[in-house]
């Protein structure tokens, strides 16, 4: 019995002599001032001021004293006052579709912020419809797609994103699934893509957003592959579901962050392995954040019925 309390000591020895405690050496940046608004066409303008943080940091620098100006098409506007937590506004002045905006903000001790960016006009939504079960997913899901139709006349660069969900209406199971498998927002859920050539575009099939790059006319078909419902549930299963959509025209800066965004998402999880992490686009001038603009076409839907 001795000799195997030896063994045990040795081992306890061997093991913590090869644990090597790693201290992580992550410098400060320099403090900036950050900015972050996205109008939305017929809703009032806000904007929030803040400062950066430390990585390791918790507690946001939320910034109440903040000078913040807003001009419409390079003319004078005014200026917004702050409600609360870093945010600033007017409950009097909502963002107007085809008209530019800028904004400067002025925070003691800082150099003066400048932006811009421009609300888009909305596209005409002119229906959607649904092909039930066109194949399957690596995870023998059953797919359906989604077809949007829609028009732009926008004869300069533009840029885009979808939307959509599905409510479940009703079922007939003897076996049903949580809730939150099968109602879900298109934009969350990892499920949705499209061999679209428009999104393939983007260089990831999973894109939300797009450009006019390779529209060739103004009557514009967008088809999106999604997990049906149905796939949730046990085959003797009917039910019946609203699949609703609609296609957000979004500023070029909001298309730019958007992009970054999703780049950042994918590299955070081997974020030892890059020699720096991925950048968010920013056009705050003088500081971090983003100004964008986007407005909304009438929202469709469709019923979807298995009895």
């Amino acid at each position: 019995m001795k000799k195997y309390k030896y063994y045990f000591i040795i081992l306890a020895i061997y093991f913590v002599s090869c644990r090597k405690e790693t201290v992580l050496d992550i410098p400060h940046s320099e403090e900036k001032i950050v900015v972050n608004s996205i109008l939305v066409a017929d809703e009032n303008i806000k904007i929030y001021v803040s400062k950066s943080t430390y990585i390791l940091d918790t507690e946001k620098k939320i910034i109440q004293d903040a000078e913040v100006r807003i001009f419409v098409n390079n003319e004078f506007l005014t200026i917004l006052e702050h409600d609360s937590a870093g945010i600033y506004k007017s409950s009097d002045i909502k963002a107007e579709i085809g008209k530019k905006y800028s904004i400067e903000v002025m925070v003691k001790g800082f150099d003066k912020l400048t932006a811009k960016t421009y609300v888009p006009y909305p596209v005409l939504l002119d229906s959607i419809n649904v092909n039930r079960f066109v194949g399957k997913n690596e995870n023998a899901r059953d797919l359906s797609k989604l077809n949007i139709y829609f028009t732009d006349t926008t004869k300069s660069s533009a840029y885009y994103q979808y939307e959509g969900s599905i409510d479940i209406d009703s079922i007939i199971s003897i076996f049903e699934e949580p809730d939150y498998l099968y109602n879900h927002n298109f934009y969350v859920n990892d499920g949705v893509f499209s061999y679209n050539p428009i999104i393939l575009e983007e260089g990831d099939k999973k894109s939300r957003v797009f450009s006019n790059k390779l529209f060739t006319q103004d009557n514009v078909i967008l088809d999106i592959m999604f997990i049906d419902p149905l796939s949730f549930f046990s085959e003797d299963s009917k039910v019946s579901y609203k699949l609703k959509a609609h296609i957000l025209s979004i500023s070029e800066s909001l298309y730019k962050y958007q992009k970054s965004y999703k780049h950042y998402e994918e590299m955070s999880d081997n974020i030892f392995g890059v020699n720096e992490p991925p950048q968010l686009y920013s056009n705050i001038n003088n500081g971090y954040g983003i100004f964008a603009a986007l407005s909304c076409s009438d929202i469709d839907s469709t019923k979807i019925l298995d009895y």
